[in-house]
């Protein structure tokens, strides 16, 4: 009892969780008395709890609590609740003690009731309902044996509305000819409100379907203003997953109309609409739709939406997730659409978008080919003046190509190998890598192919690639020369005799300077250790190229580093093979 009534909140605080479950009308009555004082909240948060355990533990411990007025006195402390922030506190700490409290009895119904609605209470129209609060209400209201019908009319009451007509009144209120927000603000939010809406027997389904023509500014003759629209976006929110599909157009047509505009109210609102759909996991459907069903002005903007999307994904754990989502709702055809379009940026985005669906799975890749993508990223490839159009189209290529014959089949059937070739000599760094890569992929498939791509005159560009000034694509060249070197010693021939040998020890001698990644350097040793399968005469070609003190260091020093990845094996057996090669040590790799 001393410590209840101690001046130190602290103390208070320590004694208010000793005092659980204590059988005594005085400690009981300091404990109602602590929970009702906001002055220090850890002792007030501890008194509550202390409540909860005692109503809980015995009969002995409810009726003390009857006795000392816990219901009654915390129900008053309610009553004077308006605004959101102390409900957090309220449900946080006392819906533990009203669980136990429902042992109470008709006693205890004041204080439930109270707590029930003040847990959906709030005098701030814009945070009229909060979403968090909604699973207690009902609890609450289940214990105090509240029908949703009674809160819903104590809420509509407190912001003037009693029945549907004095709703639609303030729906549609004007003042000196303007659109007043503080009437119409009110009745907005209610629409997102189940518990109202219950009580003015308005369906769900009607209230959604005005907030989207409060969305689209069809609300009568009146101007909608930036707050009542926000306002009209978290209402709908607040309905559910069900209505907000339903209405996923309007949202997602206000998401793309505003996200990028200077002014900032405007952007607050395209941010709410996107996560409004993004909470509901409808974001993909609703920019699908939009690029479907939505006017030749906003389809650009809703495929860059779609690009921004895939590369926000494919850097996140929700990548699988995000673009299975899209390719489910129909993404793919829409975006191919977009590849005949004059809009430039449109193009780029929409062959992006599909690079990053195509690396995600094999049923999206076989989707992709399945609309129709091939010829028309082939047909992209040719854009001699378009860098990003070029890249973005072999990226796509690339991902298509791996991992499937038929594919790839499909790729040099419509004359993919000529185009890609051609990428190899562009000034642009990002062409001449994925280029590459695609190339890399396609002569994995056959020893035709790679004949192909030699005869297309892939060898000279691929081994200037390898030139130790560049500063990307050393890895990609590497790679599709090894290919390329891969079970004929006659392309091999023509590879040394391009200058790779050169080009390739004086990659290996930049390992000492560290100018060179050591991805790059791994995929320079695959391309050597290639090189020396292809014959005897090949082999002594690549010793005395490598015939060098530093060579041979920087080689047992990359040994010594032993990069793993999906291809360890490959690549850790090529650089134990050049150690012994050069050395004469014997080198083994370990996974």
């Amino acid at each position: 009892l001393a410590g209840l009534r101690d001046d130190s909140p602290l103390m208070r605080q320590v004694a208010a969780k000793a005092a659980a479950e204590v059988k005594h009308v005085g400690v009981v009555a300091a404990l109602v008395e602590n929970a009702c004082d906001d002055g220090f909240p850890p002792a007030r948060d501890a008194a509550c709890r202390a409540l909860g355990k005692t109503a809980a533990a015995s009969d002995a411990g409810r009726k003390l609590c009857i006795a000392a007025g816990a219901a009654e006195g915390l129900g008053r402390k309610l009553e004077c609740i308006r605004h959101p922030m102390p409900l957090f506190w309220v449900l946080r700490t006392l819906l533990p003690a009203v669980r136990a409290m429902r042992h109470l009895g008709e006693a205890a119904r004041p204080f439930v009731q109270q707590l029930a609605l003040c847990a959906v209470r709030g005098s701030n129209p814009d945070a009229y309902v909060h979403p968090d609060f909604r699973e207690h209400a009902c609890e609450l209201a289940r214990l105090g044996r509240v029908t949703l019908a009674e809160i819903g009319t104590t809420l509509a009451a407190e912001v003037g509305v009693t029945n549907r007509g004095e709703l639609e009144q303030k729906l549609a209120s004007k003042e000196d000819g303007l659109v007043s927000i503080e009437q119409r603000l009110p009745a907005v939010a209610i629409l997102g409100d189940s518990f109202s809406l219950t009580a003015l027997s308005i369906p769900e389904t009607e209230a959604a379907a005005i907030l989207a023509s409060l969305l689209q500014g069809r609300s009568g003759t009146a101007q909608m203003y930036y707050p009542l629209r926000s306002t009209a976006v978290e209402s709908l929110g607040n309905l559910g997953a069900a209505h907000v599909e339903t209405h996923m157009f309007d949202l997602g047509t206000l998401y793309l109309e505003y996200i990028d505009v200077d002014d900032q109210a405007q952007r607050c609102l395209a941010k709410a609409a996107e996560q409004v759909l993004l909470e509901q996991v409808l974001l993909e459907k609703a920019l699908v739709k939009v690029l479907r069903d939505g006017d030749d002005d906003i389809k650009p903007l809703a495929v860059a939406a779609v690009a921004d999307l895939c590369n926000d994904v494919a850097y996140d754990g929700g990548h699988m997730r995000g673009c299975e989502a899209l390719a489910t709702a129909g993404v793919i055809p829409l975006l191919l659409n977009m590849l005949h379009e004059d809009d430039h940026y449109a193009m780029v985005d929409a062959s992006s978008s599909l690079g990053v669906l195509a690396e995600t799975n094999e049923e999206i890749r076989e989707m992709i080919v399945a609309a129709g993508a091939v010829a028309p990223l082939i047909r992209q490839l040719s854009s001699q003046h378009d860098g990003w159009l070029q890249e973005s189209a072999a990226g796509v290529l690339a991902s298509l190509s791996w991992g499937s014959k038929a594919r790839t089949a499909l790729l040099v059937e419509h004359k993919a190998i000529e185009p890609l070739v051609a990428m190899l000599s562009s000034e642009d760094v990002y062409c001449c890598t994925t280029a590459a890569t695609a190339l890399t992929n396609i002569s994995d498939s056959s020893p035709e192919n790679a004949a192909a791509i030699q005869q297309a005159g892939a060898i000279g560009p691929l081994v200037e690639m390898l030139d130790v000034q560049r500063e990307q694509g050393h890895s990609d060249a590497a790679i599709a020369l090894a290919n390329l070197c891969e079970g004929s010693p006659e392309r091999t021939e023509l590879v040394c005799a391009a200058g790779a040998l050169t080009k390739l020890r004086d990659l290996l001698l930049c390992n000492a300077a560290g100018s060179v990644m050591l991805l790059d350097l791994v995929d320079v040793a695959l391309c050597l250790s290639a090189i020396a399968k292809g014959s005897d005469e090949l082999e002594a070609k690549v010793r005395r190229a490598l015939r060098s003190k530093r060579v041979v260091a920087a080689l047992e020093d990359l040994h010594r580093m032993a990069l793993v990845d999906d291809e360890t094996m490959a690549r850790g057996s090529a650089v134990a093979h050049l150690v012994r090669l050069m050395s004469g040590k014997q080198a083994t790799f370990t996974a």
